[in-house]
């Protein structure tokens, strides 16, 4: 059986192949390897691959920034199986572009960007994460939502009856709780559903995206894009990379179909 995890910080999407071909696929709490303890994450896997015995793990993880990170996630998996772990970057250039080359973007709870040369990537622009870059990703929608509803009380009532939570307990949740990001990237349902006042917002965070894009990647002017707030503002990001000199060749949800297909299909 081959196990393959596509491991953001909001849902884990796990798929478990069969040797025949069967596909199960289930998910699970998020997980970030960063924010985790070891034994955080040895619950985690445990709990999720209970009464499943994989031969092959590939491991696809938000977090899984260096070759120690790599290392400590894959040795929080139980024993026995051949464990391979990435970052959820690379997993996302192999969904959207199998082996062939290109310029991928993550777009969901986070974002990330890098080229790829069909097996490997060969840059990738920092992302630093959800309180420095992480331009176009939820939880950067959700910061921007937050300071406009409190700084100039637009939507602001409405925010609140849709969180049910008051100022006070909004801040608890982004300075003391566990996973801000996720919490922040919870917004962005709301920013969607009140686009037609938010339209200066949305354009706002998608060129600051796409301009750093143009900044770092000078040459490269194509790309395919995966994650659930590309997906959701599918016309505006098509609409907002056009500004900025680059074509959208592909927008996908997830990147698991992609996966599965890379690992059993050689």
């Amino acid at each position: 059986m081959i196990v393959i995890a596509d491991a953001g910080s909001t849902k884990v999407h796990w798929a478990a192949v069969e040797p025949g071909g069967a596909v199960r696929t289930f998910e699970t709490p998020g997980v970030n390897a960063l924010m985790m303890s070891d034994d955080e994450l040895r619950q985690a896997f445990g709990a999720a691959l209970r009464g499943l015995e994989p031969d092959e793990i590939y491991y696809y993880g938000a977090g899984c920034v260096d070759s120690d990170v790599c290392a400590r996630v894959a040795a929080a998996f139980p024993a026995g199986a051949y464990v391979e772990v990435a970052s959820d970057m690379l997993g996302a250039a192999r969904a959207l572009f199998g082996r062939e080359p290109g310029l991928a973007l993550i777009m969901g709870t986070g974002s990330n960007s890098a080229l790829y040369n069909g097996r490997d990537l060969t840059a990738n622009m920092p992302p630093l994460g959800f309180i420095l870059g992480d331009e176009g990703s939820g939880a950067s929608f959700g910061k921007r939502l937050l300071r406009l509803a409190f700084r100039t009380g637009r939507l602001r009532p409405e925010l609140e009856r849709h969180l049910g939570l008051t100022y006070p307990e909004i801040l608890e949740r982004v300075y003391r709780r566990p996973a801000p990001n996720a919490f922040l990237a919870s917004l962005v349902p709301f920013i969607i559903d009140h686009s037609e006042h938010l339209s200066d917002l949305i354009d706002a965070e998608l060129d600051s995206l796409f301009a750093a894009l143009g900044e770092y990647y000078r040459i490269e002017r194509r790309l395919k894009i995966v994650g659930g707030v590309a997906k959701a503002l599918a016309p505006r990001v098509i609409a907002a990379a056009a500004l900025r000199g680059f074509s959208v060749d592909l927008i996908l949800d997830r990147p698991l179909p992609g996966l599965i297909a890379y690992h059993t299909h050689e």
